[in-house]
């Protein structure tokens, strides 16, 4: 199987699962690539005339998109120290064709991927996870089953930044643990917001970005 194939093949899987129909149709209408120039390991939808609505989640169907998972995320009790998971799955769901050229970088993506489904299971901590709408609603949405995810705070598409500042007056917790993806971009952005907080960060439970 080359490359191309193999990147359709693990998106599909993603995508096309049982599991993430309850938003399908309005991420249908949003156009999100499930396949794209395998060069370009950053989908064409970035470079949309209308990213800046996208990012924000302000016009037609990114609204509709946001407003349906904010009725829908969970808004919980936060007890302990929480740990906090930035945008977990978001290398599989953007970056799935440079996954499949470098295999250096898939394997510890699986690697990182595995001790986050294992933290999401078993975790003594209460976590809350700060998720894009789209990526929550194609993959992140499945794991609420899991009674230690607390809260899901949204963030821009490709960012770490907060869509509703609302949403920090919610946190009520003076330490917490860091998790997720992109150290020098979405967890230093989530860190920047909350600097009022003292926070470790999990190195074995971050993904570096290569792209």
């Amino acid at each position: 199987m080359n490359s191309e194939n193999e990147v359709i093949k693990i998106r599909n899987k993603i995508f096309k699962s049982d599991k993430y129909k309850k938003y399908e149709e309005t991420l249908d209408k949003m156009m999100i690539p499930e396949n794209f120039d395998i060069k370009n390991c950053i989908p064409q939808i970035f470079n949309d005339s209308k990213y800046s609505q996208i990012n924000r989640y302000d016009f037609g169907e990114y609204k509709e998109l946001y407003q349906s998972i904010k009725k829908d995320i969970p808004n919980l009790e936060i007890k302990g120290k929480p740990i906090l998971v930035v945008h977990p799955f978001y290398p599989i769901l953007r970056h799935a064709n440079f996954l499949v050229e470098s295999k250096t970088y898939l394997n510890k993506y699986l690697e990182y991927e595995k001790r986050i489904i294992k933290l999401l299971k078993e975790s003594k901590n209460d976590i809350i996870l700060f998720e894009s709408p789209d990526s929550f609603a194609r993959y992140t949405y499945s794991f609420l089953k899991y009674k230690r995810i607390k809260k899901v705070i949204l963030t821009e598409h490709s960012h770490g930044r907060i869509l509703d500042k609302n949403d920090l007056n919610d946190l009520v917790f003076h330490k917490a643990m860091i998790a997720g993806c992109y150290n020098n971009h979405c967890i230093k952005e989530i860190l920047d917001e909350l600097t009022d907080y003292e926070i470790e960060k999990l190195d074995d439970l971050i993904m570096e970005r290569y792209c």
